[in-house]
């Protein structure tokens, strides 16, 4: 499967997956959301998956757009399928994939974006890069993996302060918390990305795959697993009614007015 805004590079051993909306803030529709399970699900030979966006933004989220155009509770089936079909077949996709994948953040990942740099399994970031899980500001939930994740990482209470509050981690932050596993100037950040994954490379493939399948299969993956299920009984309901249509249009005016 292929999208118009995505891009990918194979060679040395490294699948390369690029999102390139920069115009929308790389911006998750359907399409991209599929294409990327797609390229990722298709990589088992490679030694290593980089996942990077063009633009300022690393990932602004879901499509706007697209979410407006869901909020009705007449669209509640298609809701189930957007989210279950499209963007957590996505997630699933990389954290079930025997090959380690590498987010390359060079800045901003919100709300389905900072849900995408999560499922990630090494997170190296440049120090314009942020955190927000900002699904709550719509009215809505993470069903993509994020409130399952997050306190694994920053512990409960962050996990609840960022998902309730849509409170911003900021690059130090991330790094102190273990959201980012490296941090570095803007204009470092190439080449702290191949560092690590020249390092993975140059390990032997079966063993990489072994710590992959230790680290994040077996009982994680079925809790994973479990936490995007529940996580979609309680969005489709929030999603699929004309209050969240309302609050999806109202920040897309406000941002077509900055």
């Amino acid at each position: 499967m292929s999208a118009r805004d995505l891009t990918v590079v194979r060679g040395d051993g490294v699948v390369t997956i690029t999102l390139d909306r920069p115009g929308a803030g790389n911006g998750l529709n359907l399409e991209l959301a599929r294409a990327v399970a797609e390229t990722v699900r298709g990589a088992g030979h490679a030694r290593c998956i980089v996942l990077r966006s063009t633009g300022p933004v690393f990932c602004a989220g879901a499509d706007l757009a697209m979410l407006e155009g869901l909020g009705a509770p007449e669209q509640a089936e298609a809701v189930r399928t957007y989210v279950y079909d499209g963007f957590q077949g996505m997630i699933l996709a990389i954290a079930t994939s025997p090959v380690p994948v590498v987010a390359r953040l060079q800045g901003p990942a919100l709300g389905a974006g900072a849900d995408l740099a999560l499922a990630c399994d090494i997170r190296v970031a440049s120090d314009r890069a942020w955190i927000e899980e900002s699904w709550i500001r719509i009215g809505t939930i993470s069903a993509l993996g994020g409130a399952h994740t997050l306190p694994a990482i920053v512990g409960r209470g962050d996990a609840l302060d960022m998902l309730l509050t849509a409170r911003r981690l900021t690059a130090s932050e991330c790094l102190q918390r273990g959201v980012f596993q490296r941090l570095v100037p803007e204009e470092q950040l190439d080449a702290e990305v191949g560092r690590v994954v020249r390092s993975i490379a140059a390990h032997d493939a079966d063993a990489v795959q072994a710590v992959k399948r230790l680290v994040c299969g077996g009982d994680v993956e079925t809790a994973l697993r479990a936490a995007l299920a529940a996580a979609l009984e309680e969005q489709v309901p929030l999603i699929a009614r004309t209050e969240f249509a309302d609050r999806v249009r109202d920040v897309r005016a406000r941002l077509a007015r900055k």
